[in-house]
């Protein structure tokens, strides 16, 4: 596939855009054929000669950056039991998959891992005005998070939230969010796994569904 493009200042930003540009190409024949298909760019060749591997892994995101694709049963442990027994948990963790799959969407599925945590601080089955106030707050609290980088973070996904297909985020919004997100989702689940988890569940009110 060839694309014509001004002189490329960033190259991961712009590799990004290109996967977005051959998804969609992908999902207007998968939209006709009525099944779901899925591009996996690795690598590109830009300018005549200069190959940009495109990354799979973020290794920045990591706990340990650059080391072997190894992690530790005890860091993996509270994830699984989490994962198993808390609905908010798995949805949140496919929030965040689908965060690094899709660029355009990053903030989009970013901030709705951290909106889906949020509903797990929700008391009673209405989440309304002043129940949503209250949860964001307990979240805040609860899992120390500054109002000023959930601000941020909702700023950067308003726009794909209602539809808007103009904005395209730069690598570095893109890690903003993303840093953000799975701190908030890590947390979470380090409070699910505390021993007492059994007198948080006030705190929990999704409780294990």
């Amino acid at each position: 596939m060839l694309l014509d493009s001004p002189p490329i200042k960033d190259f991961a930003t712009f590799s990004n855009e290109v996967v977005s540009v051959v998804q969609g190409l992908l999902d207007a024949l998968g939209f006709h054929l009525a099944t779901p298909l899925r591009a996996e760019v690795s690598s590109l060749v830009t300018q005549g000669s200069t190959l940009v591997i495109r990354r799979l892994t973020w290794e920045d995101l990591r706990q340990e950056p650059n080391s072997p694709p190894h992690v530790d049963g005890s860091t993996l442990r509270p994830f699984f039991h989490a994962t198993a027994s808390n609905s908010f948990t798995r949805h949140a963790l496919a929030d965040l998959r689908a965060a690094l799959e899709y660029p355009d969407d990053t903030a989009f599925y970013a901030y709705r891992a951290i909106e889906t945590v949020r509903q797990s601080f929700v008391r009673g089955d209405n989440d309304t005005d002043a129940a949503r106030r209250k949860s964001w707050q307990v979240l805040r609290d609860a899992l120390n998070v500054d109002p000023e980088s959930l601000d941020q973070a909702r700023a950067l996904a308003r726009s794909r939230r209602h539809g808007d297909g103009k904005l395209s985020l730069s690598e570095a919004q893109r890690f903003q969010v993303l840093t953000l997100a799975r701190d908030v989702v890590q947390s979470f689940v380090s409070q699910l796994s505390t021993p007492d988890a059994a007198a948080t569940a006030v705190q929990f009110p999704g409780g294990t569904q």
